[in-house]
């Protein structure tokens, strides 16, 4: 006798849910965490200097600091006018050199046009990091 089908087709499955696939793929994440041990890597030994020692191999570090208000110019909390300020911004490049960042700190209350006069200034002089200082709120 010949055996009867019922309701089954001969075509191959080619829908496959995708529940079945996340279930496996949770199942080797699973897997691989509590199989996975992490190791220490294994680094050559340095004798990093102390700190002291950081601070002398770096050497000093100073910044020119002008602050401009209303009241005038000030050179490291020094008032100065501003052919005091074009000489000793002078004499700090020859001292310490070009590469010393100089910082512009301007009060709000003046005109931006000042604080661009004492930029220009700084630039002028042969300093090649002259930065505006600003407050973030």
């Amino acid at each position: 006798m010949k055996s009867q089908r019922t309701n089954i087709s001969d075509e191959a499955i080619t829908d496959i849910s995708p529940i079945n696939l996340i279930d496996v793929m949770v199942v080797l994440v699973i897997f691989l965490m509590a199989v996975t041990s992490f190791q220490e890597e294994q680094a050559v030994k340095v004798n990093l200097p102390d700190q002291v020692d950081a601070e002398l191999l770096s050497g000093p570090k100073k910044i020119a600091v002008v602050n401009v208000k209303m009241g005038g110019l000030f050179l490291d909390d020094k008032p100065v006018s501003t052919d005091q300020l074009f000489q000793q911004l002078s004499e700090l490049k020859s001292q310490l050199g070009p590469d010393v960042p100089v910082s512009v700190r301007g009060d709000q209350e003046i005109p931006y046009g000042e604080v661009a006069r004492v930029v220009r200034i700084c630039k002028e002089t042969g300093f090649n990091s002259v930065n505006i200082v600003y407050s973030v709120k």
